[in-house]
This record gives C-alpha cells, sequence and structure tokens, in this order.
C-alpha cells in the first residue's frame, strides 16, 4: 500500500532529523584579529647643532687649540645648509728680544654638505664653503707696539663624520683644508730694519672633535 512504500522515507527523513539534536549546530569559531599599533616614527629631525674642539698645526706659527659652533639645516635629500664659526687661542711667534708678539686666527664659514648614511649609527660628509677670516696680531717691546689685523676671504672643502650616540646626540669628527687667496704677513721693526713676524700660508689644515644634538 502507498502508507508502506512511504514508512521507510518517513525514517529516513526522521533519521536525518534526529541526527542533528537540537542545539548543535555551532557558530565557527572567530579568532579574535590582534591589531597593533603602527608604530610610531620618530618625528623628522632637520636640524643639528655641534660644539667642537679645534687643533692647528700650520694655521699659526705653532700648535694651538681652538673651538667651533657649527650648526647644519636639511634642504632636501642629503644635501645641507651648513654655517660655522670659530676661533683659535692665540700663540706667541719668535721675535728678536725684546720684541714679543701672540697672533690669532678667527673665521666665519657658510656652505653646503653632501651627507650619505653608512649604516644606523654612521654617516659622512663632503662640504664645501666659503670662508670670511680675521687674522691678527699683538706686538709688544717694540717701537709702535699695538694690535693689528687683515680681514680675509678663501674657501674651505671638508669630510665630516658623525656617530650617533643616542637618539639626539652624535659625536662629530672633521678634516678641513683652507684656501686663503691672499695671505696676510705681520712685519715689526728693530733698529729701522724691518723683520717678518708671521707670514700667513695660503693653504692649511684643520681636524675638529665635538658633541652634536639634532633638532
Amino acid at each position: 500500500t502507498c502508507a508502506a512504500l512511504n514508512d521507510p522515507l518517513v525514517l529516513a527523513v526522521a533519521l536525518m532529523v534526529d541526527g542533528e539534536p537540537a542545539g548543535a549546530r555551532t557558530e565557527p569559531e572567530r579568532k579574535p584579529v590582534s591589531r597593533s599599533a603602527p608604530p610610531t616614527q620618530p618625528a623628522d629631525r632637520n636640524g643639528e647643532v655641534a660644539l667642537s674642539l679645534l687643533g692647528q698645526a700650520s694655521t699659526l706659527p705653532r700648535a694651538g687649540p681652538g673651538a667651533e659652533l657649527s650648526a647644519s639645516h636639511r634642504l632636501i635629500g642629503g644635501l645641507l645648509a651648513h654655517v660655522e664659526v670659530g676661533a683659535f687661542l692665540p700663540v706667541s711667534a719668535e721675535l728678536e728680544a725684546p720684541a714679543e708678539a701672540d697672533l690669532g686666527f678667527a673665521f666665519a664659514a657658510l656652505g653646503l654638505c653632501d651627507g650619505s648614511s653608512l649604516g644606523p649609527a654612521w654617516s659622512l660628509r663632503l662640504c664645501a664653503a666659503g670662508v670670511f677670516a680675521l687674522a691678527y696680531a699683538s706686538t709688544q717691546g717694540i717701537q709702535g707696539g699695538a694690535r693689528h689685523s687683515a680681514t680675509l676671504l678663501g674657501a674651505e672643502i671638508a669630510v665630516e663624520g658623525h656617530a650617533r650616540l643616542s637618539r639626539r646626540l652624535f659625536l662629530a669628527a672633521s678634516l678641513r683644508a683652507h684656501y686663503l687667496p691672499s695671505a696676510p704677513r705681520f712685519v715689526y721693526r728693530v733698529d729701522g730694519v724691518e723683520k717678518n713676524a708671521f707670514e700667513f700660508r695660503h693653504f692649511d689644515a684643520t681636524a675638529s672633535l665635538g658633541l652634536g644634538v639634532t633638532f
């Protein structure tokens, strides 16, 4: 009969329904998505200031120390505007007794540097600048003893290296060569005879080592 034929179908449907207990269907487990905050990038630091000790062996009659204050500002890429002012302590020149003379040298430079990074903590720069300098001499023990000075214009090329000590501090070292087209000569007279006290060189070299900070 039709009822007999329908029994297996009813049984199959019942088995299909009974095989999945109520409440057995669960939502697939969703793993929480971890959203870490984007890494904070250090603020761009386009400026730096450094205070350095200077050394010279040929600028003045004898080797002596000096000091320099320099500042740089990034323009574009690795190009920086660079300014520096410095001076050397006066040193004495050997003159005929009883004459005495102290000679000094101060300068200011303005130019450009092209820098390249050698790693996360090291950088190297090549700089070129125009130089305004003041050479001066103070004499004693001779007739007309006084303070004399001469202003000079020249050029400078330099190689600078920076080693980063912390997020803002760095160690700076440099080697510089200066060219002075007109080198002054200081003279003095003894018994009417003109004698040479010191003649500045057209070329000289200096070195510096200092500490700087970026901002």
